[in-house]
């Protein structure tokens, strides 16, 4: 008997307005919230797609490496989608000062550790941008000099006259000066012929005028 006194009081009227009232505050507060966070996203992941074609399209006319482009539109992406789980947590009422600082501190000490592969990778994405040098050019960085065979995100290979390959930092090659032998069809080449003090120095420039003549 007491059970059923108790149910009857709890279904009662006033508590069943109570409730309802607690239900409406709280639709009115986290609901809305809800809907607003779930627009967001729907719209966001909307906007995020038409934005992704029109780089990709821009890429295109540009003539952009693909391996590049690829990374570029990657790393936008991803950028783009924190970029509204970041609202859709501040709509929410989740506090996001103290993520952020943990994203910053967490990326900051990946960045310490990994400085060497970092500086390889953006040196890459600087190569394979401004296009310094191509592959099949004849170069020369001051250490080594060969044909590019290959260009990847953080190494550059060269084909060495004889005949090693040799891989070669990109963080190294984007931070020192690179001589390309390939970019121009016709050179100067610069020989040096030493003879003796009493020779026909006119005989001498003549017979080299000749030879020089007779090569194709």
């Amino acid at each position: 008997m007491n059970r059923l006194i108790l149910a009857a009081s709890f279904w009662s009227e006033e508590n069943m307005k109570s409730i309802l009232d607690n239900l409406i505050k709280w639709f009115m507060t986290v609901g809305k919230n809800i809907l607003i966070a779930i627009v967001i996203l729907i719209i966001g992941n909307k906007l995020i797609k038409w934005v992704l074609k029109l780089i990709g399209n821009s890429f295109k006319k540009t003539k952009i490496e693909p391996m590049v482009a690829k990374f570029l539109i990657s790393l936008i992406k991803f950028a783009l989608y924190f970029l509204i789980a970041i609202i859709v947590i501040s709509v929410l009422g989740i506090p996001t000062t103290s993520l952020i600082a943990a994203l910053s501190a967490a990326g900051l000490t990946l960045g310490l550790a990994l400085q060497g592969s970092l500086s390889n990778f953006a040196g890459g994405i600087m190569i394979l941008i401004f296009k310094p040098f191509s592959i099949g050019d004849f170069i020369d960085d001051g250490t080594h000099s060969g044909t590019v065979t290959d260009i990847g995100i953080f190494y550059t290979t060269l084909e060495t006259p004889d005949n090693k390959i040799v891989t070669i930092p990109n963080g190294t090659l984007s931070n020192q000066s690179v001589t390309d032998y390939s970019t121009k069809e016709i050179r100067r080449l610069d020989l040096k012929f030493s003879v003796a003090y009493d020779s026909d120095i006119d005989l001498v420039k003549d017979t080299l005028q000749e030879l020089a003549d007779a090569h194709e």
